[in-house]
């Protein structure tokens, strides 16, 4: 079996300035459509990938994470009506990476 390692956790911010989706990252991005107030800022990037060769093929496991900070939450929780298609994504808080994206297209 042969294994390509270590496990590598890229930082992307050059990359994805390269590719021209860099502005994301600036205080002054506009991510409006993702939220009312326009409050949401995105803080950076991860992407950790793991591929693995052995005889009986090729495995390979990837996950890119986009991640921001708030300086304060609401003292309330945020009703959140799904009346309106969305994007969501599941996380995982021990690996700190998103696991699944999907869309929701309709609602009920």
């Amino acid at each position: 079996m042969v294994s390509v390692l270590p496990a590598a956790i890229f930082l992307h911010f050059s990359i994805l300035q390269k590719m021209g989706v860099g502005d994301l990252f600036s205080p002054s991005s506009n991510l409006s459509v993702l939220a009312v107030n326009n409050d949401v800022k995105l803080g950076g990037a991860l992407h950790k990938a793991k591929i693995e060769v052995t005889e009986e093929g090729t495995r390979a496991a990837a996950a890119t994470t986009f991640f921001s900070f708030r300086s304060s939450r609401p003292s309330e929780p945020a009703q959140f009506k799904c009346n309106h298609p969305f994007i969501y994504l599941i996380f995982d808080k021990t690996d700190q990476s998103v696991l699944f994206t999907g869309v929701f297209r309709r609602p009920f």
